[in-house]
C-alpha cells in the first residue's frame, strides 16, 4: 500500500488524527516513500516499536509489539520521515567506504541530529502551537504524548535548549540548517561557549557532540541481532555499523587508504596479520557478528607489530570492545546451539587461541543454559 493509503487506516485518538493529518500533510520533493508497518511476534518488549528508513529503497519499514499503540506508531514513522527528507543522511551515507570510520561516525551523528531537530519542530508545530516554546505546558501533562516524542520534548528541555542559550543563539536560528561542512570536522575539545554575541556553528558543534556521545537507543531489544543498538553511543553505532557491513575486499581497500600504511606493509596479501584475519573473516561467510571484533583484534595486531600503524580515526574506539566481542560470542552460540559445525569449524582456531572470546561465548551459552559450555572438542 502507498504511503497515503497506509496512514488513512489510523483514526481515533486526537493525538493520533494530530500525527496521521501532519504526516499526510508533508511536501515531498519527489515521490512519498513505501510505508510497510507490520507485526512482529519476536519483539519480545510490550508495546514496543521499531523504525528504519532505506535510503536505497525509499521505504519506512516498522515493526511493532502487538500491544504497541497507533500513536507510538505514527510517532515512530514522524521520525523515519524526518530521515526520509534530511539531505544530510544522503551525504553522510555516500561517504566512502575507505573514509576513516572516525569521520563516518562523525557525519551521521550530525546527520541525524538535524532529523532530530525536524522532528522537534514537528513536535511543536503539531503539539505546541507551531513553537518550542509550548513545550513545558506539554511536558506537565497536558497532552497525550507518544512514548518517544514526551521523550525527546523532555531530552531538548534539559539537554540542547541550554547549549543553544549558552552560545547566545536566537531562539529563530536554532533551527536553521548547517551545512556538513560547515561542522566537520568536530573538535576535539568541546569549544567554551562565546559569552557575546551569536555562535550558531560552536553551538551546532556542541550540541552534535552531545548527540553523539549519548546511546543510541538505550531500549534495544535485547533478543534481537541488533541488541547492540543499547550499548553504544550514535557515534560508536554509525563506525561499528561500517565496519560490519564490509566484505573483505572493503577491508583490504581501507587498509590501503590509510596514509603511510602501503609504505609499511607494500604487500598486503603477504602479511601475516592480515592475512590469519581475512582468513578467518572469509570463513564466517556472510555472518557480520565477527567482523568487527576481527577488525579490532587485527588494528590492534598491526599497531603493536608496526608502531602506531593504524591511527584511531581509522580504528574503532576501544570502548567498543566489549559489545563487539560480545556479539561475536553471540555468533558463536547461535551456532553451537543450532549444532551447525560446519559453520564453527572454520573458527574452532581462533575460539582455542582468544580466551577472552571462549570465555565471553561461555558466559553468553551459561546464559542460556545453566552450567553449560563451549565444548571445542565438538565443533569437527
Amino acid at each position: 500500500m502507498t504511503y497515503a493509503a497506509v496512514l488513512a487506516q489510523y483514526q481515533g485518538t486526537q493525538t493520533v488524527n494530530q500525527l496521521r493529518t501532519h504526516l499526510l500533510a508533508k511536501v515531498w520533493p519527489g515521490n512519498p516513500p513505501n510505508l510497510s508497518i507490520q507485526p512482529d511476534a519476536q519483539m519480545a518488549t510490550p508495546g514496543a516499536v521499531s523504525a528504519q528508513y532505506d535510503s536505497n529503497s525509499h521505504t519506512i519499514k516498522v515493526r511493532h509489539e502487538a500491544h504497541a499503540t497507533d500513536k507510538d506508531i505514527l510517532d515512530n514513522v514522524l521520525w523515519e520521515v524526518c530521515n526520509a527528507l534530511n539531505p544530510k543522511i544522503a551525504q553522510a551515507a555516500a561517504l566512502p567506504k575507505t573514509e576513516p570510520v572516525g569521520n563516518v561516525g562523525a557525519a551521521n551523528c550530525a546527520a541525524e541530529y538535524d532529523t532530530m531537530k525536524a522532528y522537534v519542530q514537528d513536535l511543536a508545530t503539531i503539539f505546541a502551537g507551531g513553537a518550542v516554546a509550548g513545550f513545558p505546558n506539554l511536558v506537565a501533562g497536558q497532552h497525550d504524548l507518544p512514548t518517544m516524542a514526551l521523550r525527546q520534548i523532555n531530552t531538548w528541555l534539559a539537554t540542547y535548549q541550554p547549549i543553544y542559550a549558552a552560545f547566545n543563539v536566537p531562539a529563530g536560528q536554532v533551527f536553521a540548517p548547517v551545512a556538513l561542512n560547515a561542522l566537520l570536522p568536530l573538535p576535539a575539545v568541546v569549544p567554551v561557549p562565546a559569552g557575546a554575541g551569536a555562535a550558531p556553528v560552536p553551538a551546532e558543534q556542541v550540541a552534535v557532540i552531545q548527540f553523539g556521545t549519548t546511546m543510541h537507543n538505550p531500549g534495544a531489544d535485547q533478543t534481537r541481532e541488533d541488541w547492540y543498538l543499547a550499548h553504544l553511543t550514535s557515534q560508536q553505532l554509525y563506525a561499528y555499523e561500517r565496519v560490519r557491513g564490509w566484505t573483505p575486499l572493503d577491508l583490504a581497500n581501507y587498509l590501503k587508504a590509510i596514509p603511510g600504511f602501503n609504505a609499511v606493509v607494500p604487500n598486503l596479501t603477504t602479511n601475516a596479520i592480515y592475512s590469519r584475519y581475512r582468513g578467518i573473516w572469509m570463513k564466517a561467510d556472510t555472518d557480520r557478528r565477527y567482523r568487527c571484533y576481527l577488525f579490532m583484534e587485527m588494528v590492534d595486531a598491526l599497531n603493536h607489530s608496526h608502531g602506531g600503524l593504524v591511527p584511531p580515526l581509522y580504528a574503532l574506539d576501544p570502548a567498543v570492545a566489549p559489545v563487539a566481542r560480545r556479539e561475536a560470542a553471540r555468533g558463536v552460540v547461535s551456532r553451537y546451539q543450532l549444532r551447525d559445525m560446519t559453520r564453527l569449524v572454520p573458527l574452532r582456531d581462533w575460539l582455542a587461541s582468544d580466551v577472552a572470546l571462549l570465555h565471553q561465548a561461555n558466559v553468553e551459552l551459561g546464559a542460556l543454559t545453566p552450567g553449560a559450555t563451549v565444548n571445542l572438542a565438538t565443533i569437527k
